[in-house]
């Protein structure tokens, strides 16, 4: 090919000007073909990288859980109790209580979307699950737990653990009904205390009889309105709010407001107890029959009253223990009748004498 050719050896035969390149004139060529890529590269004449297009965002809908919760007023107070251990066990799953009773929705409101249905129904629809609360006595016996219906429920049917520092009821007054509280009772003169916010006013629930106890007397002494609460028509949910000659009816939002404002509450096992550990209502409990271990669970707020047979009433020795241990009550011996002043005495002695060890 080349008219010259160079002989390097017998085989190989290379043009007379490749044998005239230098290894300067090599590292020179280089160095041009570098500075020739920099500047096409400066001169962004190399065709771009094709863009490659972002994967689609997924966004996982919000799965949702509905309580079926055919339950009272009462059943409801403990309910809440439940509602704390399913909000931490369903914390990323909307949570709401489909109930067929208008006290329960107005107990639970606040805490959780609540609706009145007139049945409940187990038909799925948008739900990703639904469960069904029964709410019965419980007899079982725990050593570690209140033996209540609370307990039975998260344990049983919804397979949480409790917590003994989550179980406390929990019931928020509406704003306007404290406002009116807080208005009536500035117009007769009864002022808060500094210390609690709270208003220098007793509730005493109705079945507890004049004299029955030596309370009154005390309050009295204390500078203490008294206040008693009937109930009217059960199956409305009407109360009656009776206090220095004054005589005025309330719904379920009332009494709730009229507990979180008083200065305590004196009640058996009725919906103002409950309504009491719920809203922090220092209060005591008088009780005669049933037992707080099955029916009420622990409360830094409520003293429990019972008689001195009360472990009678108690199904098995571990829920008896847990009761000694970790409620905090009295034991006296409870008469609901007028007492003489005597009897009356004794008894003020006799309860502030024989307060157990507990919480």
């Amino acid at each position: 090919m080349c008219e010259y050719p160079v002989d390097v050896t017998d085989d190989l035969r290379l043009a007379e000007c490749m044998m005239r390149i230098t290894p300067e004139m090599v590292v020179e060529r280089i160095e041009q073909m570098i500075g020739s890529f920099a500047k096409l590269n400066s001169l962004d004449l190399l065709p771009e990288r094709p863009q490659i297009a972002a994967s689609p965002t997924f966004i996982m809908r919000q799965r949702r859980l509905r309580i079926d919760f055919p339950h009272d007023a009462v059943a409801a107070a403990m309910f809440t109790a439940v509602l704390k251990g399913i909000r931490q066990r369903f914390s990323d799953w909307h949570v709401e209580v489909q109930t067929t009773s208008v006290a329960a929705a107005e107990i639970l409101a606040g805490l959780t979307p609540t609706t009145v249905q007139p049945s409940t129904r187990t038909v799925l629809g948008g739900w990703d699950r639904i469960q069904p609360v029964t709410w019965e006595l419980n007899r079982s016996s725990y050593a570690e737990y209140p033996s209540t219906p609370t307990t039975k429920c998260l344990l049983e049917e919804l397979s949480i653990r409790p917590n003994l520092l989550e179980m406390e009821y929990e019931v928020q007054p509406a704003a306007s009904c404290l406002h009116e509280v807080d208005e009536v009772l500035r117009s007769l003169n009864v002022h808060r205390q500094q210390d609690t916010g709270r208003h220098r006013l007793l509730l005493l629930e109705a079945s507890i009889r004049r004299k029955s106890l030596v309370l009154e007397t005390s309050a009295r002494e204390a500078g203490l309105m008294l206040g008693r609460l009937e109930v009217v028509d059960s199956a409305s949910g009407d109360w009656l709010l009776k206090f220095s000659g004054d005589c005025r009816r309330i719904d379920l939002k009332q009494l709730i407001a009229w507990v979180a404002r008083s200065g305590g509450l004196v009640s058996t096992p009725t919906l103002p107890l409950y309504l009491a550990a719920a809203t922090k209502t220092p209060a005591l409990g008088l009780w005669k029959k049933g037992h707080p271990v099955h029916e009420f669970d622990l409360s830094d707020y409520v003293i429990h009253l019972v008689p001195p047979r009360h472990a009678r009433q108690i199904c098995g020795r571990a829920a008896a223990e847990f009761f000694s241990r970790q409620y905090r009550h009295r034991i006296v011996e409870l008469r609901l009748a007028p007492l003489s002043d005597d009897e009356t005495a004794a008894m003020g002695v006799n309860v502030a004498g024989q307060e157990a060890a507990g919480r």
